[in-house]
């Protein structure tokens, strides 16, 4: 398959995978806060939140994950055999990062299938840049093609997540 059909559908679904991360935390927020205050007709959000995680959990993050996954190792063995560039290594690490972040969530899905709260809103709002934070350092990356000058590069991506970290203190204390 031409290198530029598969990089497109890697992209595609790098797209959706992220996006679904993205949705499938927030629904964790809401659900989790829905269980945690127990409003009237809570059970009815409780059933809601069920129904609305599942298609986006099966139909859109797995096979995008799955998928991602797919075409990047089929891209990565076409244009550099077992010959990687070290930010290649840089980025491949960071995706085994939203791997497993991937598989926290997947825990975070089931717990709620469950009507159990593991996290509280809170924590899982912090949970949900940490995504953001991983989208981030792989696209610059990606695009400097440069992990020799990982040291800026962590300057630059802790600064990020300090903004973060900021802006989550001030939506906090807006909300209240």
């Amino acid at each position: 398959m031409d290198y530029q059909i598969l990089k497109a559908l890697h992209i595609i679904l790098v797209v959706t995978w992220f996006a679904g991360l993205f949705f499938i935390v927030r629904v964790f927020v809401y659900h989790t806060e829905a269980l945690q205050q127990k409003p009237e007709g809570w059970q009815a959000l409780d059933n809601h939140f069920k129904r609305s995680a599942k298609p986006l959990w099966y139909a859109i993050n797995w096979p995008s994950a799955l998928g991602a996954w797919w075409f990047g190792v089929w891209m990565l063995l076409e244009k550099f055999g077992w010959n990687w560039p070290s930010w290649m290594v840089v980025k491949l690490v960071l995706v085994v990062l939203l791997t497993i972040y991937h598989a926290i969530c997947h825990y975070l899905f089931i717990q709620l299938q469950n009507s159990q709260t593991v996290w509280t809103g809170l924590q899982l709002r912090l949970w949900n840049e940490v995504a953001t934070i991983i989208l981030v350092a792989v696209v610059f990356l990606v695009e400097l093609q440069q992990a020799q000058v990982w040291w800026k590069s962590l300057v630059g991506l802790l600064l990020f997540i300090a903004i973060i970290m900021g802006a989550v203190a001030v939506v906090k204390r807006f909300r209240k």
